[in-house]
């Protein structure tokens, strides 16, 4: 039990005595640490915008801000991406921006980038991955549909469900690599054969997703507002005259 707290918290040790634990679920968990300092640093972020957290959420983001990045020895590029959301959230209360983000030309636009990043972009952490991504982002956030396909309701599905599909699907892999095919006949097959395999594993990949998503996730979410209201009612901030909310 122990083992899973730190997965939560600090690290990915082995578990179960089993080497490398964490290619099971192909290490997604590596971005838990960057949320955490993400949140802990909210009240200092909140100061740019003229809100006021009690004293001691300050103090304890102060010390989170110069303490985890040492301890957690996070990567600058990673905590670059936080910036982009923040740029799109700023960008969004534009409504020249969001008439802007919902036309054809804005959708041509997202479909480049994306093309752009899977066939000249490398290596994968890169400021011009950044940078195009953190313009896809900002554009369907302002509205973009990509010509329709977003307002589908199999799209609105998978996006619902698709932070279960992030997490699931190391573990599908690896139960079809370790224990079906077999990793020396994985290494063995053309690039067709792989390929094949993948699609194959993906209609299992969505309905465990979807399952998750339904009987895991949907549940607390709905309490969200009803947490949200009850922590609201317990700390109370300084917001200046005229702040946006």
């Amino acid at each position: 039990m122990s083992g899973i707290w730190q997965w939560v918290i600090l690290g990915t040790p082995d578990l179960n005595g089993i080497s490398r634990t964490s290619l099971i679920v192909a290490a997604v968990t590596w971005s838990l640490r960057y949320e955490w300092f993400f949140y802990l640093a909210l009240p200092l972020i909140a100061l740019l915008v003229g809100v006021i957290a009690p004293l001691p959420y300050l103090a304890l983001s102060c010390a989170s801000l110069y303490f985890l990045p040492q301890w957690w020895e996070l990567k600058d590029y990673h905590e670059m991406f936080f910036l982009g959301g923040i740029v799109a959230s700023l960008l969004v209360r534009s409504t020249i921006f969001c008439k802007i983000a919902r036309t054809s030309v804005s959708s041509f636009v997202i479909v480049l980038c994306l093309v752009s990043i899977v066939s000249f972009c490398s290596p994968a952490y890169d400021l011009c991955i950044l940078l195009l991504l953190s313009l896809v982002f900002a554009l369907i956030a302002g509205g973009n549909d990509l010509f329709g396909l977003l307002t589908q309701p199999f799209s609105r599905l998978l996006g619902e469900m698709s932070y279960s599909v992030y997490l699931l699907h190391g573990m599908i892999l690896y139960v079809l690599f370790n224990f079906i095919v077999g990793c020396n006949y994985a290494k063995s097959v053309t690039p067709f054969v792989y390929w094949l395999l993948i699609d194959c594993s993906v209609p299992f990949l969505i309905v465990l997703s979807y399952l998750i998503f339904r009987f895991v996730e949907l549940p607390p979410m709905k309490l969200t507002f009803q947490v949200s209201n009850w922590l609201q009612k317990r700390v109370k901030l300084e917001l200046p005259k005229g702040s946006w909310r």
